[in-house]
C-alpha cells in the first residue's frame, strides 16, 4: 500500500498539480504520464525514505536528499536547466531568462529544486507516512526491492533526458554536468553527516493546532509559488527556504507534534499548489475550462488522500517485529509521542 501510494502521489503531485504542460484537462494522457513517471518521482521518494529509515536520519537529512534528487532533476534528468525556451511550457523563457549567474538561472534553479523537495518527495512522504502506520520506522524496500526500483528509476531518467520531442535548445557542457553531479553528491554527503540526524524534542515547546500548520504549508508555498522572475523572486523563494527551516523545525520538536501536524502541512502544501495551478495561465492550446476542471479532481483525489493520512495519523504504529534495518521515522516526526 505505502509503495503504491508513494509511486502514484509523488508523479501526480510533481507534474499534475501546477498544471503547466498541454496535457492539462486530458485525463488518459495525465494518467499514462503518472505511471510513465512513477518509477522515477516514487521511486526517487522510496529510496530517499529507506535511506533515511537505515540511517537514522531525520527530516533536516530527508530535505537534504530530496534536495539533491531537485537538483539532479533539474541539470542531470529532463535538463531544464539549460533548456533555454521550450513552447510547449507558458513563460519558460522568462523563468530561465531571470536572475542569470553565468549563464545560469539562479531563479529557476531556486524556483524548481524548491518545487521538488516540496511537491515531489516531501508531501508524498508525510502523507504515505501518516496513512500507513504499520511502515512507521521500517524500510519499504529489501536488496531486492531496491534494486528494481533504482533500475527502473534510471531507466525513465534516462528516457526522460533523451527525450526526442524535447522542444528549445540546449546548453549542456561536461563541466556543468560535473558541477552538478559535486552540488547533488555534496548534498547526499550532508545528509548523512551528523546534520542529518534527528534532533531531540524539547520540553514545553508547543505545537499548535494542525489547521495553524496547514496555513504555514499554504503561505510557505505561495511564496515559492508567487515568485516574479528576478532576484526579487530568488529572495522570496530563499525566505521561503529560511522560514521553512526555522518554524518546521521549531515546531516538529514540540512533544506535542503529532502526525496529524504533518499530514496538515502536506495538504497545505498540495492544495495551495492546486490552486495555483487552476489561476495560473493555462498552457498553450489549453482551455482555461479544462484546467479548472482538472484542479477540481486532484482537489478532490488530494482530500480524499489526505482524509485517510488524518486517519492513519491517529492509529499506533504496530509493535516492532525485529525485522533488520529499521530505525527512526524520517521526515517531520521526531517530536512524535503519540
Amino acid at each position: 500500500m505505502a509503495v503504491i501510494g508513494l509511486l502514484l502521489l509523488a508523479p501526480l503531485c510533481a507534474e499534475l498539480l501546477s498544471a503547466y504542460l498541454a496535457v492539462a484537462g486530458d485525463v488518459a494522457t495525465s494518467a499514462f504520464l503518472v505511471l510513465f513517471l512513477g518509477p522515477l518521482y516514487g521511486g526517487a521518494a522510496l529510496l530517499i525514505r529507506d535511506v533515511a529509515v537505515r540511517t537514522g536520519r531525520g527530516w533536516i537529512g530527508v530535505v537534504l536528499l530530496a534536495t539533491a534528487f531537485g537538483v539532479a532533476m533539474t541539470a542531470l534528468i529532463d535538463l531544464s536547466l539549460w533548456t533555454t525556451d521550450r513552447t510547449d511550457v507558458a513563460g519558460w523563457t522568462a523563468i530561465v531568462g531571470a536572475a542569470r549567474v553565468s549563464g545560469i538561472s539562479a531563479f529557476a534553479l531556486a524556483s524548481w529544486v524548491g518545487g521538488h523537495v516540496a511537491l515531489s518527495i516531501g508531501a508524498p512522504l508525510l502523507l504515505v507516512e501518516a496513512g500507513v502506520p504499520a511502515v512507521r520506522g521500517r524500510p519499504l524496500l529489501g536488496r531486492l526491492g531496491t534494486g528494481i526500483t533504482l533500475l527502473a528509476a534510471l531507466a525513465v531518467a534516462t528516457a526522460v533526458h533523451h527525450d526526442p520531442e524535447r522542444s528549445g535548445v540546449l546548453h549542456t557542457s561536461l563541466p556543468r554536468y560535473a558541477l552538478a553531479s559535486a552540488v547533488v553528491l555534496a548534498l547526499v554527503a550532508a545528509a548523512l553527516s551528523p546534520l542529518g540526524r534527528p534532533r531531540p524534542p524539547v520540553d514545553g515547546r508547543r505545537a499548535g493546532p494542525p489547521w495553524r500548520v496547514f496555513l504555514i504549508g499554504v503561505v510557505l508555498t505561495a511564496l515559492l509559488d508567487l515568485a516574479p522572475p528576478g532576484w526579487v523572486g530568488v529572495t522570496c523563494i530563499a525566505a521561503a527556504a529560511v522560514l521553512a527551516v526555522a518554524l518546521v523545525g521549531r515546531l516538529v520538536r514540540s512533544p506535542r507534534w503529532t502526525r496529524r501536524h504533518a499530514v496538515a502541512l502536506a495538504l497545505g502544501v498540495v492544495l495551495e499548489r492546486t490552486a495555483i495551478g487552476a489561476l495560473a495561465p493555462p498552457p498553450p492550446g489549453v482551455p482555461a475550462a479544462a484546467v479548472v476542471a482538472q484542479a477540481a479532481v486532484l482537489a478532490l483525489i488530494l482530500l480524499v488522500v489526505g482524509g485517510w493520512a488524518w486517519r492513519g495519523a491517529g492509529r499506533p504504529a504496530p509493535a516492532g517485529d525485529g525485522r533488520p534495518g529499521a530505525g527512526s521515522d524520517p521526515g517531520l516526526v521526531e517530536g512524535v509521542r503519540r
